[in-house]
């Protein structure tokens, strides 16, 4: 009886650790999405895997953020939409803990000039590859193009981050990118 309770409490134990991980998880990619609809760059930051800064300094991640709604022709921006996160399992890898997220990004691609009638097809086949999205709209009144896609995120909590949710992490270790299924 003794060994029944004793795997009963380990085995609630792990469904709750799990439940815990995942609710912080969910807390802290709304928290994410949040930021990177508004363009919050710095605030993107920490949240950021500190394997991203090996590669890019602070500055330039940030900077790269905020190009991305800087063009020469025109400007884009996210729109807040629902993001509709589908959270896969959070995979345990050696002392890390993994997860792969899928959510909705819709983009709003503005034009300074009038965009003419024959590249508007072109374009919108441009924008559904380059941008593997599910919907491309042209909008000729405001010479905008709203782009809709389904986007990957990666998360991890490790000994680098006191095991606290960060996303955009460079994996490089190639067993641990295939448990991953990347």
């Amino acid at each position: 009886m003794k060994a029944v309770l004793i795997c009963l409490s380990l085995l609630l134990f792990c469904v709750s650790s799990n439940a815990q991980d995942m609710a912080s998880l969910k807390q802290r990619v709304d928290k994410v999405y949040a930021h990177l609809v508004t363009n919050e760059s710095d605030s993107l930051v920490k949240y950021a895997h500190p394997s991203v800064f090996k590669v890019l300094s602070e500055k330039e991640f940030i900077d790269l953020h905020r190009s991305i709604e800087k063009m020469d022709e025109g400007t884009v921006s996210l729109i807040n939409i629902p993001p509709n996160f589908k959270i896969n399992e959070i995979k345990k890898i050696e002392q890390s803990s993994y997860c792969i997220l899928y959510y909705d990004e819709a983009s709003k691609i503005t034009f300074t000039e009038p965009i003419h009638s024959s590249y508007e097809k072109i374009l919108l086949d441009v924008f559904k590859k380059r941008f593997n999205a599910e919907k491309v709209v042209f909008n000729s009144t405001t010479n905008t193009f709203l782009v809709k896609r389904r986007m990957e995120l990666i998360a991890i909590a490790d000994n680098h981050t006191n095991y606290e949710w960060t996303f955009f992490p460079i994996i490089e270790d190639q067993k641990i990118r295939e448990q991953l299924g990347l």
